[in-house]
This record gives structure tokens, sequence and C-alpha cells, in this order.
């Protein structure tokens, strides 16, 4: 039963990636009316969001690349969206400037008011979009969040709701996503280590 379930379930996520696909130009338009501002490129962006899943394997998989922002955007602010689990992992980290912990286990965070609202009190200008399994909650929230461009992969469609594309190169270790990720929108190699980075307080 499981197996049908599972081919179910992949055939039916297929289904809605291929027609996401040939929604694409009119998805490119809504969220152009909605957003109204222009994407722009890395050197000129001021604030930019981390979004992606919120478990501890989840954040630490991310801060391997965290150095490697932090080095190519000095001036750009870097917030990354967190749950109370995980906040003190980044709130020592050095690349991060600010620890939002909006997202809970098990609630569905992404569509209250209160966290479109933190978004968009924030003026972002970009949203990296690190989950590569689930990534549709975390475009649409950039999306009403009115944030202008959106990096992210779409291997699983939904590519109209993105600015910027990565090549997913499924399947890979999890914390390389974040690594193609970073290296795609900055224009530099995947060469640094997956290894994660932890600044633990003397608390």
């Amino acid at each position: 039963m499981n197996v049908e379930r599972d081919a179910v379930r992949r055939t039916r996520n297929r289904m809605f990636a291929y027609l996401s696909e040939m929604a694409a130009p009119a998805l490119r338009a809504v969220t152009r009316r909605y957003v109204r501002a222009q994407p722009s490129p890395p050197s000129e962006w001021r604030t930019l969001v981390i979004l992606g899943g919120n478990h501890i394997g989840d954040v630490l998989f991310r801060t391997a690349s965290l150095p490697i922002l932090r080095r190519a955007l000095p001036h750009c602010r870097i917030v990354h969206v967190c749950s109370p689990r995980t906040i003190e992992i980044l709130s020592a980290d050095p690349n991060v400037d600010e620890a939002l912990s909006l997202n809970r286990d098990g609630e569905p965070w992404r569509h209250w008011p209160a966290t479109v609202e933190a978004l968009r009190a924030r003026r972002i200008d970009a949203a990296l979009s690190t989950d590569h399994i689930a990534y549709h909650g975390d475009l649409v929230l950039a999306i009403r969040a009115g944030i202008p461009t959106r990096v992210g992969f779409a291997h699983k469609g939904f590519s109209g709701l993105l600015t910027h594309v990565v090549p997913a190169k499924y399947p890979r270790p999890y914390a390389a996503y974040t690594r193609a990720l970073v290296a795609d929108v900055l224009g530099v190699s995947e060469d640094w280590s997956l290894r994660p980075r932890v600044y633990p307080s003397p608390r």
C-alpha cells in the first residue's frame, strides 16, 4: 500500500508541476502586478531574507554558506527566518544581521498576517528560498510580502513565482542545495566546505 501511495503522490506532484509550468507566464504577470517593484541584482540588495525549513538540521546546513553571502554582500542586511528552537544557532552568527523567529513546527506560520507584515516592515529586496522540497509556500510568502527578487529552485514546478531560477541538480546532499543556490546567484564556484558553522556564546 505504501508503494502504491508513493506512486500516486509522485504522479500527482508531476501533474501539478506540469500544470504550473503551463501557467508560468500568467503567474509571472500576476506576481509583477502584485509586487510592483522590479527585481534587482545582488549588488543593489540592501536587505535579504533567507527562507526555508525550520528544523535544526535545515538551519545548520545553511550555515556553511552564510560566510560566502556575507563576504559578497557586505552592505546588505541579512535576515534569517527561523523558529524559537533554532534562533540561538543564528543569534551569535556574525554572518546574520537578524535572526527572525517566526516559524513554528506544525503551524501554518507562512499564512499568518503577522508573518507577512513582519517581512513587509523590513522592506526586503530579495528572498532566497533554500528549500528544495516544498518551496512553494516560501515563494508565495515572499510575493505576499512584496519582495521583488525571489531566488530558488523550480524542479518541481512553479517557476513563474521566481525571478531567478537555480538548477537543482537533484538529488544531492542537503547542504549542497543551499551552496548551489548561493553560488548561482552570486556567480561564484561551489568550492567551499559544507561543514556547518556554529558560533557558541560563553553562556
